[in-house]
């Protein structure tokens, strides 16, 4: 028998059969994203959502790099309002060592490459939250996303009882 615990991990018998709980302005959502190994890659979307109001959101992010297992652990928090952005990335925390590489820049240390490969931008109405891989590498991304929208008269403000 074995246990599997973690953002997002896909497990049959897990009994969630959602990725996505609502409760009035609040939204909890979690995503997986496998990455393929690319000689040149590009910037993957790892989380998202519409931004036609006011949102500020914190993301968990757990990167596995499969390829040397490395694993990397960070926090992104980000306002969002019509198209404008404003984001931190911290407490990071990762197993990675050596040299890697972003892009043109071929000196990025190991244990901060993960966290600096990511960025929250605009696309659109929407927000988007992208990892870009390091050349030759595979991975899987595990995000939890806590979004909370501007508060609002809607009628989809609900009280949940435990």
């Amino acid at each position: 028998m074995s246990t599997v615990v973690g953002v997002a991990t896909t497990v049959a018998s897990s009994g969630f059969t959602t990725t996505q709980y609502r409760i009035g302005d609040t939204e909890y959502n979690s995503r997986r994203t496998t990455i393929t190994s690319a000689a040149s890659p590009t910037a993957t979307v790892i989380a998202g959502f519409s931004s036609a109001n006011y949102t500020s959101v914190r993301y968990t992010v757990e990167v596995e790099n499969t390829t040397d297992n490395a694993y990397s652990s960070y926090n992104v928090v980000a306002n969002s309002y019509e198209g404008n952005i404003n984001f931190v990335k911290f407490n990071n925390l990762s197993t990675a060592s050596g040299i890697s590489t972003i892009g043109a820049d071929t000196s990025i240390p190991g244990v901060v490459r993960d966290v600096r490969a990511t960025e929250v931008v605009a696309s659109g109405t929407n927000t988007e939250l992208k990892f870009t891989p390091a050349p030759n590498k595979a991975y899987i991304v595990r995000v939890a996303q806590l979004r909370i929208d501007k508060p609002d008269d809607l009628s989809s403000d609900l009280t949940v009882g435990f």
